[in-house]
């Protein structure tokens, strides 16, 4: 790996922009993490980094040697700012006229000082927003197949098609996202490429932290929309960062990081993503089964002390048969039956039913076109609790 020039001047600015970097040759990790293998060294490289509000200052300690690999190959290398509209901070490949090592050594040195620069300004954001999808797409644009795509953000977009302050986009299934962006033909072309996922659900103040679930969920969705594009591969980088994000850029928006709703001694209480009760699409199968058992100890925790009676109402998104998502339901409402009796409530104190798609609490799931949308749909895979507390 080749290493930055005048390291200890050039890290000092890195320092004090407070972007977190850690290139080659200042302080960072030597070599670069395992994820890094799906990346062929000396490729062409697009990295699109989120210098911005409300996600953490990037740290390309180990992504740096893929500028190292693409500098000393002389490709192309884009670097693109995330923001509302994302734009190229820099494009261009190495290039020299001499023909000695050591005179070739000098202009590369140069050349990656130029590279390393755009970290400590260029790349701040200038718009406000955040436009993750469409950063992905210009940067697959912006290299060729064989080539390597680098995105460090947190992944919380704000802007259409994927404002994940609307919708319960934390929760949604990955492959309903890519289906919702699949019909609409918003899927990036990635074909052939290498892709870096980056920090993906980490966030910095004043955005609320992700709780586990919903970190691995935002990683996942991503992942899921770069292979649907055609990724040759895909690898996250999920390195905990705690870092601030970067200061003097415009605002992000907030997105809302629900808080579980309080079980109920009596009435009712939705089990659904919220309280980590929440579904696989077309399955009764939990998502997250430790959280899921979590949440109905609390709720086994009221009946074992009141006495009462539950209900459970199973239901879908507004996806599939109607028939179908009756039985899906049902199968729903019995998954978490049998964790409430695993929990020691006697099957006796449970009955179940599934209401499909028509439990009148639901969210509308379905936009124009009868394209799914997928924050709704999450939101409609749920058991509905309804606790019947004893008389007197």
């Amino acid at each position: 790996m080749i290493p930055f020039p005048r390291a200890a001047a050039l890290c000092a600015s890195l320092s004090a922009a407070t972007l977190g970097l850690s290139l080659a040759g200042c302080g960072g990790r030597d070599a670069p993490g395992p994820f890094l293998g799906c990346a062929p060294a000396g490729a062409p490289l697009a990295m699109a980094v989120g210098a911005r509000a409300n996600s953490p200052g990037p740290d390309i300690s180990a992504e740096g040697a893929l500028i190292n690999g693409a500098a000393k190959a002389r490709k192309q290398i884009t670097l693109i700012r995330i923001d509302g509209t994302p734009q190229p901070a820099y494009s261009g490949a190495f290039t020299t006229t001499d023909t000695t090592s050591a005179a070739v050594q000098t202009d590369l040195s140069k050349y990656l000082a130029r590279i390393e620069a755009v970290f400590t300004g260029p790349i701040h954001a200038r718009a406000g927003g955040a436009d993750v999808l469409g950063a992905l797409t210009l940067a697959a644009q912006s290299t060729s197949p064989g080539g390597n795509v680098v995105v460090i953000d947190s992944g919380l977009q704000t802007v259409a098609p994927l404002d994940f302050r609307q919708g319960g986009l934390l929760s949604a299934s990955p492959g309903d996202v890519v289906t919702f962006l699949r019909k609409q033909h918003l899927l990036p072309d990635l074909g052939g490429r290498h892709v870096i996922l980056a920090g993906f659900g980490n966030t910095a103040a004043p955005q609320p932290r992700l709780d586990l679930a919903q970190r691995r969920n935002v990683a996942d969705i991503w992942r899921q929309i770069a292979l649907a594009g055609g990724a040759a591969c895909v690898r996250l980088d999920t390195r905990p960062d705690g870092s601030p994000a970067v200061t003097g850029v415009p605002p992000v928006g907030i997105v809302p990081v629900p808080k579980p709703p309080t079980i109920r001694a009596c009435g009712t209480t939705i089990l659904n993503a919220d309280n980590h009760v929440n579904f696989v699409a077309n399955k009764a199968v939990f998502i997250d089964p430790g959280g899921a058992r979590a949440t109905l100890a609390q709720l086994a925790g009221k009946m074992r002390t009141g006495g009462q009676r539950v209900e459970l109402i199973g239901s879908t998104a507004t996806w599939g048969p109607v028939a179908s998502r009756i039985t899906l339901s049902e199968r729903r409402a019995e998954a978490v039956k049998r964790e409430l009796v695993s929990l020691g409530i006697a099957a006796s104190r449970i009955r179940t039913q599934g209401d499909g798609s028509n439990w009148p609490g639901r969210v509308p799931d379905i936009g124009s076109g009868g394209v799914l949308l997928p924050g709704p749909a999450a939101a409609d895979r749920a058991v509905i609790a309804q606790l019947t507390c004893p008389a007197g």
